[in-house]
């Protein structure tokens, strides 16, 4: 019984030696090869984003961002206005590039005389 301890005792102590022996590499291999850090935090008004499934308007709408810009690859227009490279962001409704699928969706949030659009940026 007492040799049965020891056994467990020994592979536990070898098993914690082990993750601190690895977590030394880790941190070594972060520092030398980890690429761009990120030193502050930057305002932005805007961002892009390359999957667009209906939740990247959500920062717009709820005016954490001016705009975002998308790219969608097919020509599905549940939550893109089809196929290309988009701009979107929140503006009065008389303009010409409301995209009406998200705004009625979405206008309890963004308000009466306000449309989602979406004029092609290329």
């Amino acid at each position: 019984m007492n040799k049965l301890k020891l056994l467990i005792s020994l592979l536990v102590i070898l098993g914690l030696f082990g993750c601190s022996t690895g977590q030394d590499e880790l941190e070594k291999l972060c520092k030398k090869d980890a690429g761009t850090v990120i030193y502050k935090q930057v305002k932005a008004d805007g961002y892009y984003s390359e999957d667009c499934r209906g939740t990247c308007y959500t920062p717009v709408i709820n005016n954490q961002f001016e705009f975002i810009e998308i790219y969608n690859d097919t020509d599905n227009k549940s939550y893109s206005p089809g196929k290309g490279y988009w701009r979107i962001y929140i503006s009065d409704n008389d303009d010409s590039n409301c995209y009406e699928i998200v705004t009625s969706r979405q206008q309890h949030i963004i308000g009466e005389g306000k449309c989602v659009e979406s004029p092609q940026v290329f």
